[in-house]
């Protein structure tokens, strides 16, 4: 019970602090990158639908390739923590129960070059890297703070 309340709280604050229809406009640490061919902009909450794997589609009907970073990445828990609200291991649990279901998880890579790297070559791609990260070939589609 105890442990269930300490995650309602965490969660409350997250709410709190995060907008669930945009992004921070300034002093973020995490940029969102999609493929170049991707048009538009994407909200937080659409953005939590896709790693979700509740959208699967970009509006012209090409299929979403959401990417990850390692599952003990600091950059993946903070992601993991600002949008999706749940540590990275009980997200693989989800990921696993939605892979049984014919669902492919999000792919893994192992640094924010390598994600730069997929999401500039694969359509569809979209990804999260450090915002130290150059992201040439990509198209920034938002920034966590």
């Amino acid at each position: 019970m105890g442990v269930w309340i300490a995650r309602a709280v965490i969660s409350f604050a997250l709410l709190a602090m995060a907008s669930q229809t945009g992004f921070a406009k300034g002093g973020s640490q995490i940029l969102i990158v999609g493929n170049q061919g991707i048009s538009g902009s994407i909200s937080r909450k659409g953005l939590a639908a896709i790693y979700l794997l509740r959208v699967v589609f970009w509006p012209n009907g090409q299929r979403i390739v959401p990417v990850n970073r390692g599952a003990s990445s600091a950059l993946r828990v903070e992601f993991s923590t600002l949008v999706l609200h749940e540590p990275p291991m009980a997200l693989a649990n989800y990921w696993s129960q939605m892979h049984f279901q014919g669902i492919n998880p999000p792919v893994v890579m192992g640094s924010s070059r390598a994600v730069v790297a997929f999401v500039r070559k694969v359509p569809g791609a979209i990804g999260y890297v450090s915002a130290t990260t150059p992201t040439d070939g990509t198209k920034v589609l938002g920034r966590l703070p």
